[in-house]
């Protein structure tokens, strides 16, 4: 922006008039800001379990939604391994004599089942030390609200009356 001879040296002599000068000038600063500001945050994250059932990817979505509600499918993927692995043992008593490809294709199954199995007892056992801790903080800051889960867990435990 261009100011007359005039004006800037009646600027310089008056240093009050600044601001004013300032105020003109503000608007082409202004264009330096983004004049539309929008940032999403975390695009493309999901917090919790999101399960989108449309007929797109169900014949039957109401039915898919409903089972769901019941029995995850990971509950439902358990119990298929571990009825699999039974009929497994029961049927295929010398995996020996299976082709190559099968007896690959059984031990990778195997591996897959025992690998769920450490992860279920390692968060099963996560959850059995944490229930420690939190009781080992009740005993030693609310001892009276210990009291009353070690009776509860007495009386629940298998074998009392």
């Amino acid at each position: 922006m261009s100011m007359s001879t005039d004006t800037a040296d009646s600027l310089l002599a008056a240093p009050f008039l600044w601001p004013l000068a300032a105020a003109r000038n503000w608007s082409s600063w202004m264009n330096l800001a983004p004049q539309f500001l929008n940032q999403p945050i975390n695009p493309g994250w999901t917090l919790g379990s999101v399960i989108n059932i449309t007929e797109n990817n169900s014949s039957a979505p109401d039915t898919e939604r409903e089972v769901l509600a019941h029995h995850s499918y990971g509950r439902q993927l358990g119990r298929i391994i571990d009825a699999l692995l039974v009929v497994i043992d029961q049927t295929l008593p010398d995996p020996s004599q299976l082709e190559p490809a099968q007896r690959e294709c059984l031990a990778d199954f195997t591996a897959m089942s025992d690998k769920i199995r450490k992860i279920k007892e390692a968060e099963a056992r996560k959850r059995v030390e944490r229930i420690a801790r939190d009781l080992t903080f009740l005993k030693d800051k609310h001892p009276d609200e210990y009291r009353k889960l070690q009776a509860l867990l007495s009386a629940s435990a298998p074998g009392s009356k």
